[in-house]
């Protein structure tokens, strides 16, 4: 390996005992053998650790990081990508794996092209039946210019549909990324929604490899696996995304931006276990988005809501709590906020 790798692949790692050879054996015999491996290990209370220092002990490209709190893959990914040295950087989940020939055929294409980002597709095993299958890219395909590179001026309309979140469907040059400052957030789940989205929304040159390199094993992921209680950072995400864009590009991609906004809140939100509280996450994250964009189940919540409301409601006002029961309506002390503010005096 060179003092600067072609390519470096960054691997956050958190108690993946069971899959961590499988990952690590896909990226070490990489047809395209100059590349350095950094893994992140997040503070693992399982096997891990140990795995990646036998690794790390036979292949020298191996670079291990140990962080010495669990802090999430989006800081776990940052830490790599500060120390990271190659040409272009991929960055990869610890329990998925690499076709053998991905590194070569993704970085052949990317040089080609002398596009900024590279996507490529992916298949999906499912860890409880032991399927393997293709992810459907084909209506994904259909958006994408018929083109060696493209960008957001060629489909503003499905720009935010033409491709998968996930960063490991990607391949990024290096000084593109250092030299925007792009980092991966620091969130529970959907930390790198953000990433994905600016750095499409940056690039200048896009390019697409229409082969399937890289599988993703469903129904195992930590991060998947949780997210049903961190439904909020969706909204983290989109917030920061939306923040971020210039008047200009908002202008272009508002519509695009806003159905991905939708179908990332109907997936988080169906994460979200008991209706009650997938009920109030519905009202609450929606409120993110204009009503034109809202399904019809969000409205009708909205209607019901509305008229519960209507019938009874409770509100603190100043000192009291007013209870309105069918337009009647009942002040009491609020105890709480009396007592609170008699400490102040």
């Amino acid at each position: 390996m060179g003092e600067t790798p072609k390519v470096s692949v960054i691997i956050p790692v958190y108690n993946v005992e069971d899959y961590l050879r499988q990952a690590l054996d896909s990226v070490v015999n990489q047809t395209l053998n100059d590349i350095e491996i950094i893994c992140v290990d997040d503070c693992s209370t399982d096997n891990s650790l140990n795995i990646l220092k036998e690794y790390a002990a036979k292949d020298s490209r191996i670079k291990l990081l140990v962080q010495e709190e669990n802090q999430g893959q989006g800081v776990a990914r940052n830490k790599g990508l500060a120390v990271a040295k190659g040409e272009y950087l991929y960055f990869m989940d610890s329990d998925d794996y690499l076709e053998l020939e991905a590194l070569e055929k993704i970085y052949k294409r990317i040089t080609k092209t002398n596009a900024e980002i590279c996507v490529f597709k992916n298949s999906i095993y499912h860890q409880l039946t032991g399927i393997l299958e293709p992810c459907n890219w084909e209506k994904s395909i259909l958006n994408i210019p018929d083109k060696e590179t493209f960008n957001k001026y060629d489909i503003p309309n499905v720009f935010f549909q033409f491709c998968n979140v996930p960063a490991w469907t990607k391949m990024y040059k290096a000084s593109f990324i250092k030299s925007n400052n792009i980092r991966f957030q620091n969130l529970k789940t959907c930390n790198d929604v953000y990433f994905n989205y600016i750095t499409l929304v940056k690039a200048k040159s896009i390019t697409f490899l229409n082969e399937t390199l890289s599988t993703w094993r469903k129904e195992h992921s930590c991060t998947t696996a949780t997210r049903g209680r961190y439904v909020y950072c969706v909204l983290d995400a989109y917030r920061a995304i939306k923040n971020d864009l210039s008047e200009k590009d908002f202008k272009l991609l508002s519509d695009a931006f806003y159905k991905r906004v939708k179908i990332s809140l109907i997936y988080e939100i169906g994460k979200v276990e008991g209706q009650d509280k997938r009920d109030y996450w519905t009202l609450k994250l929606y409120k993110f988005i204009p009503k034109k964009y809202w399904p019809e189940h969000v409205i009708a919540l909205k209607k019901r809501n509305s008229f519960i409301r209507k019938i009874f409601s409770i509100q603190n006002i100043g000192m009291h709590k007013v209870i309105c029961i069918v337009g009647i309506k009942i002040k009491l002390k609020n105890k709480k906020l009396m007592e609170k503010e008699n400490r102040k005096d």
